[in-house]
């Protein structure tokens, strides 16, 4: 049997195995549990199962901890003893209570943790034969039949896309995470412009965070970017609501983060590695340029601007009534059926589309470094490029990193780039164009000697 291969033992499949428990610290050993106590130990043992217990042997801890693959913690074996107690009395069970060790012979042993959307509750190294708990969880429908769609639930998609191409291949967006979680998009969305209330919070809260559980908000890029933070090795989807980049360190981190599909995961107590991310990313922002972006980006989707209807009170009133029908019994069944049937023909994981929107948001981010550029030269007639993009430091704006855009801004100011000879020496400067060497000479400084201490 290959090693990857895990089954998970029901309670009829654990009949024997309490026969061989060494439970020799109990004051009851294992040979003299009577078989109408080992027959509830099974019963508790396969709740523990189903309730995504193991047993967990890594370098945090000197001895076998207790895990759970759906919270992500890791317990005491004294946990099993107070839990089954608990689960006895709850379900009036008469019985002796065996040693933490004897509860948990029958877990699955595992070694560590692995996000891997799709696959099994556990997953076991080809390689080293060891065992891995998977901390996915995908949504399970408690209705064979969901009721009917509320109109409310498209309508919502129509006030926030009303173009309905966009809309469409939003929808596509969404859908894809639903059907294929594990073929992580090298694009994401963005939506820049837009006014407050819109609904995409709400979407995120009370329609995508119940399905795809594995969800998460952050109003800071320090929140992603810091170290010990996991978002990326546990999330399917992260919302960047309102998050501000104002540093060219920011901006160079995230479009890694954006299109790598392994990256550097340091977790607490434990050894940091590389680790594969499966985490699509939704931009939402009021400000009309949240991110520098340059012409050939191939990392964003932008939608049009997010407008209310009518007024904010009228958006409230409306998603007020779309959250009334999602509380109902099935509700979050029929949607969940709504993605899983969205036709995915044609979507492309790895090609973005450029919208209008994203061409102006790069003629935004031109403009602004233009009107820089033009403030500069007005005390800098003649300039290196350091010292140039020193002045992004401080005026707190991204650098220019796209080599395209930097003598199309210097042609646009009436500049040039190149290494004229000036005060004997060849530097590479810009300067008006057509000047001579002894114009620029007049107003660029002569570099102070070099001193050589002896």
């Amino acid at each position: 049997m290959p090693l990857a291969l895990v089954i998970d033992n029901t309670a009829e499949d654990l009949e024997d195995e309490f026969d061989y428990v060494d439970d020799s610290e109990t004051t009851t050993p294992a040979a003299k549990h009577t078989k109408a106590e080992k027959a509830i130990y099974r019963i508790y043992a396969a709740s523990l199962k189903a309730r995504g217990f193991c047993k967990l042997t890594n370098s945090a801890s000197n001895f076998t901890q207790i895990f759970n693959r759906f919270d992500g913690k890791s317990y005491t074996p004294v946990l099993l003893t107070e839990d089954f107690q608990t689960w006895r009395k709850r379900n009036k069970k008469k019985c002796s209570t065996p040693t933490p060790y004897y509860l948990s012979y029958s877990l699955e042993h595992i070694v560590g943790q692995k996000f891997i959307p799709g696959a099994g509750n556990y997953h076991t190294d080809e390689i080293t034969g060891c065992t891995y708990a998977n901390t996915w969880r995908k949504y399970e429908p408690t209705t064979t039949t969901p009721p009917a769609l509320s109109p409310d639930f498209t309508e919502l998609f129509e006030r926030l896309l009303p173009d309905e191409a966009q809309r469409d291949l939003f929808l596509q967006y969404l859908a894809h995470i639903f059907q294929r979680p594990s073929q992580r998009t090298s694009w994401h969305c963005m939506f820049a412009d837009s006014d407050s209330g819109v609904g995409k919070g709400f979407l995120m809260e009370f329609i995508l965070d119940p399905l795809l559980k594995h969800t998460q908000v952050l109003s800071t890029y320090a929140k992603l970017t810091g170290q010990f933070s996991t978002t990326l090795a546990d999330n399917l989807l992260v919302l960047l609501d309102d998050c501000v980049a104002r540093s060219d360190a920011t901006q160079t981190a995230m479009k890694s983060m954006l299109s790598e599909h392994r990256v550097y995961i340091e977790r607490k107590y434990a050894q940091g590695g590389m680790e594969y991310t499966y985490t699509r990313f939704i931009l939402a922002s009021n400000e009309k340029k949240p991110l520098d972006l340059e012409p050939d980006d191939r990392r964003w989707f932008i939608a049009d601007p997010m407008r209310h209807k009518e007024s904010p009170e009228e958006t409230q009133q409306f998603l007020k009534g779309l959250s009334d029908w999602i509380d109902k019994p099935g509700s979050l069944d029929a949607m969940y059926q709504f993605f899983m049937n969205v036709d995915l023909d044609g979507f492309n994981h790895k090609f973005v589309v450029k919208t209008e929107a994203f061409k102006n948001m790069v003629k935004l981010s031109k403009g602004i470094h233009g009107d820089l550029l033009a403030d500069f030269i007005e005390d800098h007639p003649v300039f290196t490029t350091a010292e140039w993009m020193a002045e992004y430091d401080r005026q707190g704006l991204l650098k220019l990193r796209d080599v395209k855009i930097i003598p199309a801004l210097l042609a646009e100011a009436g500049y040039e780039k190149s290494r004229p000879t000036v005060h004997g020496d060849r530097e590479t400067l810009c300067y008006p164009i057509g000047w001579s060497p002894e114009q620029i000479e007049a107003v660029y400084p002569k570099k102070p000697a070099t001193v050589t201490p002896f």
